[in-house]
């Protein structure tokens, strides 16, 4: 197939070919008003230990993220509109896992925060690298069978 300009899909090995984003995902993400000032910010997120926060408008719609590190180092009466970051990668519920990882490979983003569609960016959860190592796990063994160590 090469020779006439097809290239075979590669990921139909890969288990994660057939998983989408919104299935590995963690749903329901601490997420930060962007009319919220740092300290309110850092109130609404105490107990968990991510590192970045979606940050959303009133509709829910992903602004931007927030770091943890400008929420500790910025002083507390300024806004979170003022402090949030363009988020270096955006993933959609619907999209295919293995894209994903791609354009993670692409950008070096290591996460991002997963929105329902491009037309409402509403923010419905969050992927991180040990959300997709779970996933992978999960796949590995649904679709492999075990090995033996002994016959």
């Amino acid at each position: 197939m090469i020779d006439e300009g097809f290239i075979e899909a590669k990921e139909s090995s890969d288990p994660l070919a057939n998983v989408r984003v919104g299935d590995v995902m963690t749903p329901g993400a601490t997420t930060v008003s962007i009319d919220m000032t740092l300290l309110e910010a850092v109130r609404a997120v105490a107990g968990s230990h991510h590192r970045f926060y979606p940050v959303t408008g009133d509709d829910g719609a992903l602004a931007g993220v927030l770091s943890r590190e400008v929420m500790e180092r910025a002083p507390g009466e300024q806004s979170v509109r003022e402090s949030l970051e363009r988020p270096a990668l955006i993933a959609v519920a619907s999209e295919p896992v293995i894209e994903l990882v791609r354009r993670m490979q692409l950008s070096g983003a290591d996460r991002a925060p997963v929105i329902a569609d491009e037309q409402t960016r509403k923010v419905v959860g969050f992927v991180s690298p040990a959300d997709l190592l779970r996933a992978r796990l999960r796949q590995t063994t649904t679709d492999e069978s075990p090995f033996e160590i002994f016959e």
